[in-house]
């Protein structure tokens, strides 16, 4: 960038110098395009050669590997599940703690808060009929 910035300098001295030295009576109007399109050729050629290197570039960030994002969109999966099936069962009057495990095949565990265990599972199973192959696993909670 500051050799750009010298040679657009130096052109346009160089250009003030030539029209004070050039007649002016006759010539003035070609002196001044002449003078302007120097000036321009010699901004523009440093900019071609920045292209050559923002083309290289371009060419190096294409060999980049794509970013793996299955794990994540997998763990916002489970998330999205388990937070469905609680509000299932909350709709249902039923109180319970869901946990998705794994989602190829999909584990689910289900600790129930209530006295109605049947109930709370039978409600996740109904939830999750359309699904594949689906494990439901009832614990037990701890210390109630």
């Amino acid at each position: 960038m500051k050799h750009w910035a010298m040679t657009v300098c130096v052109c346009c001295i160089v250009a003030g110098g030539l029209s004070m030295l050039l007649p002016k009576k006759e010539y003035t109007k070609s002196i001044k395009t002449v003078l302007a399109l120097y000036i321009l050729v010699s901004a523009i050629q440093p900019v071609s050669w920045q292209l050559e290197d923002w083309t290289g570039f371009t060419s190096q960030s294409a060999a980049l590997q794509p970013i793996d994002l299955q794990p994540y969109t997998q763990q916002l999966e489970q998330q999205a599940l388990q937070s469905q099936l609680e509000q299932l069962l909350e709709q249902q009057g039923l109180t319970a703690q869901v946990s998705v495990n794994s989602m190829d095949p999909l584990s689910i565990t289900v600790w129930p808060q209530t006295e109605r265990k049947g109930e709370v599972l039978n409600a996740v199973q109904q939830a999750l009929a359309g699904m594949g192959s689906v494990e439901v696993l009832l614990e037990e909670t701890n210390g109630a």
